[in-house]
């Protein structure tokens, strides 16, 4: 008579679903563990050690399948413990981490019935588990690592968390409902090819959620893109403007200077000429100062300075245009109006006019060009993931000034690099010349 073959082991689930999410932990935070979240590990550790050696069988016969809850709700405390990403996130690859430790668990246990009887007794379960759980992970961990690395920041939606769901709901019950009311005992052959089918049902479950997981981190980087793309035509739509309002400006300037010279000459009494100088005073304010020896850029300072005015900030500038003559031209009005912009917006902020101050420099290091742009700001801002969070209340279609810098300077085979130190918030973008 064949052997009966038992169900999988419950400290093969417990170690399983530690594995899948320290995985996911990991690759989610970028970091290693701080001994707080280790002890938070073990002590969520211990609580599946608990649950599956005493109340997972009274559970089962309770509620059946729904006793999947508690399992999961305490692989969802590693997240909520572990990692500072949103509520929505710590479900959804909680889901993941949870159908991932059932293909582990039952993978194991497959390659276990299968090969077992062929290696020494103690080595049986050490060489299985190394071989599954050690290979397994690593492969995920190098799959994974560039997907999720690249995306960070996107957001679950509720339908991507119902799908999640229902892909997962709908796997644990396939993969247990052969084993649970099978009309006989499980054993021999049978047992060994309705385990094997188990584990197939679990890998269809991990690969549906990678495949699912790899479209919206897809569909989140292409609507970047867009975003930035969009910001991109802008800032060179908003320059073309400037452009074009700062050419009138200045005829007009010019035309009335020449007026004013003419009124000065005639003006007969003391208090006529007083008048004409505080005119002369208040226009020479609105004539093109810059000229850093590139016209784009001398256009876009020019129209931030009278934005400067007009809100009170002040603005010094050190700038050696001639350096940027190799960028194109959207892309140099994309890096100056997006700084600029922000550092405007930041400082306007501050209550105390004294306070508001932007300073702009461009200068040579070796064969690259810095640009540097700091503003002085009183409030504390994280830099997480070398970005700043948007400082708008809906940050959905906020966030990308900064991103479509990045963007740029990368493609430039450059780089960005933003510190807030000193109450100064600075922002550095280093290009190779040329």
């Amino acid at each position: 008579m064949d052997q009966v073959l038992p169900n999988t082991p419950v400290w093969y689930t417990v170690l399983a679903e530690s594995f899948s999410c320290v995985l996911y932990v990991l690759l989610l935070e970028q970091r290693a563990f701080t001994r707080r979240k280790a002890l938070a590990a073990l002590l969520i550790f211990g609580g599946q050690c608990l649950y599956f050696k005493y109340l997972g069988g009274v559970f089962y016969d309770w509620i059946g399948p729904g006793a999947m809850i508690a399992p999961y709700l305490l692989m969802f405390s590693y997240f909520a413990f572990c990692c500072r990403c949103d509520w929505r996130k710590k479900i959804y690859y909680a889901i993941r981490a949870f159908v991932l430790a059932e293909f582990l668990a039952s993978l194991e246990w497959s390659v276990h019935l299968r090969i077992g009887p062929w290696l020494p007794e103690l080595w049986q379960e050490a060489a299985c588990l190394l071989l599954v759980y050690g290979s397994i992970c690593l492969l995920l961990y190098g799959m994974e690592r560039n997907t999720i690395g690249e995306s960070l920041e996107m957001r679950i939606t509720p339908s991507n968390l119902f799908a999640s769901a229902l892909i997962g709901f709908g796997i644990y019950l396939s993969s247990g409902w052969g084993i649970v009311y099978a009309p006989q005992e499980v054993t021999g052959e049978y047992g060994i090819a309705l385990f094997f089918t188990r584990t197939l049902i679990n890998l269809a479950g991990v690969v549906m959620l990678y495949a699912h997981n790899t479209q919206i981190c897809k569909l989140y980087i292409n609507n970047e893109l867009r975003s930035v793309e969009s910001i991109l035509r802008n800032q060179y739509k908003q320059y073309q403007l400037s452009q074009e309002c700062i050419d009138l400006i200045n005829f007009k300037y010019h035309d009335l200077k020449h007026q004013i010279h003419l009124w000065q000459g005639e003006a007969g009494s003391q208090r006529h000429r007083q008048y004409l100088q505080e005119l002369q005073e208040k226009i020479d304010g609105y004539s093109l100062q810059q000229h850093t020896g590139n016209d784009v850029l001398d256009t876009i300072l020019t129209e931030k300075e009278l934005i400067c005015k007009q809100k009170h900030i002040q603005i010094t500038s050190v700038v050696n245009g001639a350096l940027l003559a190799f960028l194109p031209l959207e892309d140099l009005c994309a890096i100056f109006g997006n700084a600029l912009d922000n550092a405007i917006e930041a400082a306007e902020q501050i209550t105390d006019v004294e306070k508001r101050l932007i300073r702009v420099v461009v200068h040579q290091a070796h064969n690259c060009v810095m640009i540097q742009i700091e503003n002085y700001t009183e409030a504390h801002r994280s830099i997480n993931g070398g970005l700043p969070p948007t400082t708008k209340r809906d940050s959905t279609f906020h966030g990308y000034g900064l991103k479509s810098i990045q963007y740029i300077a990368a493609k430039h085979q450059g780089m960005m690099a933003v510190d807030c130190k000193n109450n100064w918030f600075i922002l550095k973008i280093m290009l190779p010349i040329g």
